[in-house]
């Protein structure tokens, strides 16, 4: 049950994460009228959700789902959000490779 905890914490982090990740794009995005492809961090945010919900039901109703499930959920909502991030924060690696 801890592990469910943490996992719970984890998520919560990651959607607060992507949440903050889309404001800021969409604001930077404004600014350099770059295509709106911010919005496919609320996809990664519905796919943790989602993923979460897949293990609420597991742990507290015993149903019979597999762990990769969730796992491979999480995994499309991370790679979802560094291909929504980097349209708008890619300058932020050749400024930090400059130093």
């Amino acid at each position: 049950m801890i592990m469910f905890e943490y996992l719970f914490l984890f998520d919560c982090a990651t959607i607060l994460l992507f949440l903050l990740l889309a404001h800021l794009s969409y604001q930077l995005g404004s600014a350099l009228k770059i295509t709106p492809i911010y919005k496919l961090l609320y996809l990664s945010i519905a796919l943790v959700f989602f993923a979460f919900g897949l293990d609420s039901l597991r742990y507290s109703f015993t149903v019979h789902i597999p762990d990769y499930v969730s796992s491979i959920l999480r995994f499309i909502a991370g790679v979802l959000a560094v291909i929504a991030i980097l349209p708008y924060w890619h300058w932020l690696f050749g400024e930090h490779l400059k130093r």
